[in-house]
């Protein structure tokens, strides 16, 4: 009896290693097909992403295909594969991963998209009102390149004086509830 290291990969496309024991004179048998590499699968492209009637995809939000995109009524929906149409509104922690991109490159997309703008405010809100500093952190970012925190000064507020974040997020979220309030308190200067 001899040993043989068997290499697969699984349904995930994940390698397996494992050992088999063989009796001798068996190495002249067919492969097992159960212990045999099988070659990786793509996985299948799925038509949604061309768009179809009921479904216009805008922007892909991560890895696992992941889509957010409009509907025939212009409503933001998003979908993936493994998961059916749902109104974005509703799923907004699924939308998260779009703050770890450039605020400009998710701002061109939804606005060449032509909907309503509100996703990204709530988007912003939500990260801001999680109870992840990692989340909150990236609102923070867009907050500070730029984006426009004038809907969020009650989500700014709440999260400067969380016990359960890091300090340095209550930090960032105070400077920028500091400089917003600011701004509203402060009347615009006449040019005389």
């Amino acid at each position: 009896m001899f040993l043989r290291l068997g290499v697969h990969e699984d349904d995930h496309g994940r390698e397996e290693r494992h050992q088999h024991g063989d009796q001798a004179g068996t190495e002249n048998q067919p492969p097992d097909p159960l212990h045999t590499p099988q070659p990786r699968r793509e996985p299948a492209v799925i038509s949604s992403f061309e768009g179809d009637g009921n479904r216009r995809p805008v922007i892909q939000v991560d890895d696992r295909r992941l889509t957010l995109g409009l509907d025939s009524a212009g409503t933001w929906i998003v979908w993936s594969p493994t998961q059916p149409v749902q109104p974005a509104e509703d799923r907004l922690l699924w939308l998260l991963p779009l703050l770890e991109r450039p605020p400009d490159e998710v701002i061109a997309a939804l606005a060449e998209a032509g909907a309503d703008e509100s996703l990204i405010p709530a988007l912003l809100r939500c990260a801001l009102e999680s109870w992840s500093g990692y989340w909150a952190g990236l609102a923070l970012g867009w907050l500070e390149t730029g984006y426009p925190a004038t809907d969020l000064t009650a989500s700014l507020a709440t999260l400067k004086d969380s016990p359960t974040q890091p300090q340095s997020v209550r930090h960032r979220a105070l400077r920028l509830w500091t400089r917003n309030v600011a701004r509203r308190r402060t009347p615009p200067r006449s040019s005389r």
